[in-house]
């Protein structure tokens, strides 16, 4: 049976990661969490209550690790504390299974545009990219654009966005014939579609 650990379960793709791993009678999975969520599945996935900012809360012996932290400027109120969560958390989950798992295989939810980034928020999403690569991990990075889906949180912006932009794809993929290659990366994607494609390269 394989060991999962996820970091990140309580958001959009988390929730997406957790019922895909919930329906896999060959994998247990564990939920890092700062405070009890109700994430736990009998037989299927365990929740534990961690202190995020203790890097030694990381240290976990499993078979593969899913990472898919994230906020955004707004929720967090500043950079520093933007950071500490897209970065520090990330960065100390990757330390902490190359410590106790170096074999384990680590998947990563980053953003497109990470590859060459520009601006604050791109940066901090290289920066891990850049940590996990020189871990040494095997490893799978997602770089979606904008998610679509239900969040627990308020996201206005977002949710404007994710009204319009799949109508301006569909029109440019209607009049081309297929995606836009200029700006096709940028299209927006179904949190759960994301999920489920990944879950096969990945699992």
């Amino acid at each position: 049976m394989k060991r999962i650990v996820v970091c990140g379960g309580t958001g959009l793709i988390g929730t997406e990661v957790l019922k895909l791993l919930a329906a896999r009678p060959d994998v247990r999975a564990t939920a890092l969490t700062r405070r009890a969520a109700g994430l736990a599945v009998p037989g299927r996935i365990d929740e534990a209550v961690v202190d995020l900012n203790d890097p030694r809360a990381f240290e976990w012996a499993c078979d593969a690790a899913i990472c898919c932290v994230g906020t955004t400027m707004r929720a967090a109120g500043s950079r520093a504390a933007f950071r500490r969560v897209d970065h520090d958390i990330p960065v100390n989950l990757i330390k902490g299974v190359k410590s106790a798992s170096p074999r384990a295989v680590f998947g990563l939810v980053s953003s497109v545009g990470a590859e060459a980034p520009r601006g604050f928020y791109l940066t901090v999403k290289r920066e891990v990219e850049d940590a996990l690569r020189a871990s040494g991990l095997s490893a799978v990075v997602a770089r979606p654009s904008l998610l679509l889906g239900d969040r627990q949180e308020p996201r206005p912006t977002e949710k404007v966005l994710g009204a319009v932009l799949p109508g301006v794809f569909g029109v440019l993929n209607g009049v081309t014939g297929k995606r836009f290659a200029a700006v096709g990366k940028y299209q927006p994607v179904q949190a759960r579609g994301l999920v489920a494609q990944g879950g096969q390269r990945f699992l």
